[in-house]
């Protein structure tokens, strides 16, 4: 991912906070860092800002991580979520991975932040690109879709004149024949003069 980072950390310490941000600036990351401790300052950031990241603390006083990381998978799907927290087991660590989480990561061995921070962006950037890929292929087969319906509008049978050449069209308007066909399919016309024409009108 190129240029600056934007981070949401949701903790309520701002000891806390500082350590992880100088632990990421350590490993030579650029970013901004945004603290909130609040559920409203949490939804708040995720719907008024960019959003690169978030790490969020498991509990805080007023707010728990759980409720954050439902909240986020909801609004900004694509950003991945870590736990950073001091107050979680094997077992919570399980199911926030299982209810949706990138990652966690024990403040105690804060040593772990930057590499999972790192794994965590490089995966949302192959989905994000994988996402992009498809939606490629679908707008390349609804192109392709659309170019065979008109391809089918000029199969079956076409009322001509037979001796001005204009096709009668499906309103009962008469139409030259070059602009027919252009108007329903990717056809365009080169004039020129065949043999028998030049023969007969330049001789």
């Amino acid at each position: 991912m190129t240029g600056k980072l934007l981070i949401l950390n949701l903790e309520d310490s701002a000891l806390d906070s500082e350590l992880i941000g100088a632990q990421l600036a350590e490993d030579g990351l650029d970013f901004d860092l945004v603290r909130v401790e609040s559920e409203s300052g949490f939804i708040s950031a995720l719907e008024g800002t960019r959003v690169d990241l978030v790490l969020a603390d498991y509990s805080l006083p007023s707010f728990d991580g759980l409720s954050a990381l439902k909240i986020a998978l909801d609004k900004r799907p694509e950003v991945p979520f870590i736990f950073v927290s001091g107050a979680i087991g094997e077992d919570s660590a399980a199911e926030v991975l299982k209810c949706g989480a990138t990652d966690y990561v024990l403040k105690n061995r804060i040593s772990r932040l930057a590499p999972a921070v790192r794994r965590a962006l490089q995966v949302a950037m192959e989905r994000a690109e994988r996402k992009r890929l498809e939606a490629e292929k679908e707008q390349l087969i609804a192109d392709l879709q659309e170019a065979l319906a008109n391809v089918r509008r000029l199969t079956g049978l076409l009322p001509i004149c037979m001796h001005c050449k204009k096709i009668r069209d499906d309103k009962g308007y008469w139409n030259q024949l070059e602009a027919y066909i252009s108007e329903h399919s990717e056809v365009a016309f080169s004039h020129g003069l065949c043999p028998e024409c030049r023969k007969k009108y330049y001789p």
